[in-house]
């Protein structure tokens, strides 16, 4: 998740009343078609994948650095292994903090040079994607950001809840579509994976992929991002879908009903936030506020995370202090959620 650059807030959950695991009749689609691809995400296979993104040899990923281009090629040597095709050129999207020419990026530009941080100006995005049978030009992006801050004065920051565990969901949710897609099963929209890189310098990555889209902005009909889903209360995940925080649900109807299916189905407990104050504004900390600002009429997000812990930002965010079964169980909640999105048979709204 992005550095905190406000000041801090209190947040308040608001948590709503237990689910019903495996509550399938909430769902529009055949749950079990799907079973096959959500029995793969495995618990060990997470720990394996977070283990190295934020082992010592990548120093932390920070963008534009040896270890964070390692990161890249290991993210996309998986999504090769996924069938997932290049959604960009070999999987790759270079890009330089420069390449955002507005007034905004040039001020976090010049903050970030005298932050005292150690930053490097360029990035490079990860992306794949699976075609839908049905409406294979309508794209469903799922999100996560792979880098973290690397190497800073206080010691080297490895990034394992930020966001190695993200990044690992989300390599996962890509492996059992590919399993599903061997066994003849495709979703109904095309979907996107992408790895986005120095989010947590400002979002960069995101904003340049957003911006400069491999697919028409107008065709993707929602995001999905997932952003520190390793920490915190276990079978709990909390749910932000719009500025406010506290509207999703009428923002966000389609998306609110595909996550509460999800809920029913897997056992997960939502927690809406409230947002005390309005200085830290966590909406716009996540890359999925990338994609709601690249036209008039924003497209239906959402940001599933496990929320902020002592760690955060520290050298002490370390693998052996993740859940790897939370974030087994919120890549499979998000795999129900990202299918019930495909299978709708109208596009997503957002409403302003």
């Amino acid at each position: 998740m992005k550095r905190k650059f406000f000041a801090s807030i209190v947040v308040l959950s608001v948590f709503l009343s237990s689910c019903v695991p495996t509550d399938t009749q909430s769902a529009w689609y055949d749950v079990s078609e799907v079973q096959i691809g959500v029995d793969s995400i495995s618990g060990d296979e997470i720990a394996d994948l977070i283990e190295y993104l934020a082992s010592s040899a990548l120093e932390g990923r920070r963008s534009g650095t040896p270890g964070g281009l390692m990161a890249a090629e290991y993210i996309r040597d998986n999504l090769k292994d996924s069938s997932f095709l290049p959604a960009v050129p070999d999987y790759f999207q270079e890009f330089s903090f420069y390449d955002l020419k507005d007034h905004r990026s040039e001020q976090l530009i010049e903050f970030l040079k005298n932050s005292g941080y150690n930053v490097e100006f360029s990035g490079r995005n990860v992306a794949g994607i699976i075609e839908g049978a049905e409406k294979p030009d309508e794209y469903i992006v799922l999100v996560a950001h792979y880098d973290h801050i690397g190497l800073q004065k206080d010691g080297m920051h490895l990034g394992a809840d930020d966001n190695a565990s993200g990044t690992a969901a989300v390599l996962e949710i890509a492996e059992a579509l590919g399993i599903l897609s061997q066994n003849g099963i495709y979703p109904s929209r095309s979907i996107i994976v992408l790895f986005a890189d120095a989010e947590e310098w400002g979002l960069w990555g995101s904003k340049y992929f957003a911006a400069n889209s491999p697919v028409p902005v107008e065709d993707i009909v929602a995001v999905v991002n997932l952003d520190m889903v390793g920490r915190n209360d276990v079978g709990e995940v909390w749910v932000i879908g719009s500025p406010r925080i506290d509207d999703f649900s009428d923002r966000n109807p389609q998306l609110a009903r595909a996550t509460d299916a999800a809920a029913k189905i897997t056992g997960i407990k939502l927690v809406y936030p409230v947002e005390t104050g309005r200085e830290e504004q966590i909406f716009y900390r996540s890359d999925q506020a990338s994609f709601y600002f690249v036209r008039a009429n924003p497209i239906p997000v959402v940001f599933y995370t496990a929320g902020l812990h002592p760690d955060y930002h520290t050298p002490a965010d370390t693998a052996d202090k993740v859940n790897n079964e939370k974030v087994r169980d919120i890549a499979r909640f998000a795999l129900f959620v990202i299918w019930g999105i495909s299978e709708f048979s109208t596009v997503p709204v957002y409403n302003e």
